[in-house]
């Protein structure tokens, strides 16, 4: 849900802040400079064409070459970048007819997980393909969440791929027991019997009866079709910053087991759980702050009279 590149972009962005700040600086001491060769007090002067020709020019020519070196710096990181055995991610993430089932079968069927046994498909593959995937982004493995999966990963037969919704494995080798739904050249897709649904009510098995459900980024919404009383239970850890609410309205987020949970009363229609990081907002007043205090400064000195003689 938290999957792109925004730490580049806001590499990229503080440093056009720090560079702003630096030619604001450097402006203010060629504006001086050019008052002083130039001065104002002549009314001839004050109209010349060519001064202003010269400020923008020499504006220009503190920004471009700055501006260039973070363009050419930054491109890198945001293209494809071949690894040790020359694989781009748009080699590595290639469609194939298991990926393209999946998909198929996730646009049709909702919301399930995916077993990647033995890492046999490449890593990090539910960010490529919107897959859900049980080591989701495994650069941020929640630790309570690690120690819940990471005996199953040695079992594709394992109950606690059940309590996580596994309903498909992807495996290098055939398996026995399980339903084989179809191969490659060198993977084989198999078919979990009973995976529990990911959004259920505690202590039952049962998959909810669901209208509709949305995976946006930083929130799930569920549609009910029906009212239920109980506990529903969401299959995603309970975490710091998640929040909950219910017909428009914030309920408190209860933890069953490892999972998130919210009390239904049994005339609900509408279950929404959000991603709200308290971090984020400090990073937000940290980037809003410094901007308006550069736009006072500017504001401050175009408006201060400049000397006339």
């Amino acid at each position: 849900m938290i999957r792109e590149a925004y730490r580049y972009i806001f590499l990229i962005f503080f440093s056009a802040l720090l560079l702003a700040l630096i030619v604001e600086f450097l402006w203010n001491g060629v504006d001086r400079l050019m008052n002083w060769l130039v001065p104002r007090s002549s009314s001839i002067n004050q109209g010349c064409i060519g001064l202003t020709i010269a400020k923008v020019g020499t504006r220009i020519l503190l920004v471009g070459p700055v501006a260039a070196f973070l363009a050419f710096h930054s491109a890198p990181f945001l293209a494809a970048q071949p690894n040790e055995d020359q694989l781009s991610p748009i080699t590595l993430y290639r469609h194939n007819k298991i990926i393209d089932y999946l998909i198929e079968r996730q646009n049709e069927e909702g919301l399930f997980r995916i077993f990647n046994y033995q890492q046999c498909l490449p890593r990090n593959l539910g960010n490529a393909f919107s897959l859900l995937t049980i080591r989701g982004h495994r650069a941020t493995i929640y630790a309570p969440y690690f120690d819940f999966f990471v005996s199953a990963l040695a079992d594709p037969y394992s109950e606690r791929l059940d309590e996580l919704g596994v309903k498909y494995v992807v495996s290098p080798d055939p398996l026995e027991n399980l339903e084989l739904i179809t191969t490659t050249e060198h993977l084989f897709l198999y078919e979990r019997p009973k995976p529990v649904p990911i959004f259920r009510l505690a202590d039952q098995q049962c998959e909810l009866a669901i209208q509709d459900l949305e995976w946006r980024q930083n929130a799930v919404v569920v549609e009910l079709s029906q009212s239920f009383k109980g506990i529903l239970v969401f299959a995603q850890p309970h975490y710091p910053s998640w929040k909950v609410e219910v017909d428009g309205q914030e309920r408190d987020l209860l933890k069953s087991g490892l999972f998130m949970g919210v009390k239904l009363v049994g005339t609900e229609s509408t279950v929404k759980f959000l991603y709200r990081p308290v971090l984020l907002k400090f990073g937000l007043i940290g980037t809003v702050i410094p901007l308006l205090l550069v736009g006072a400064g500017v504001s401050r000195r175009s408006l201060t009279p400049r000397d006339q003689g």
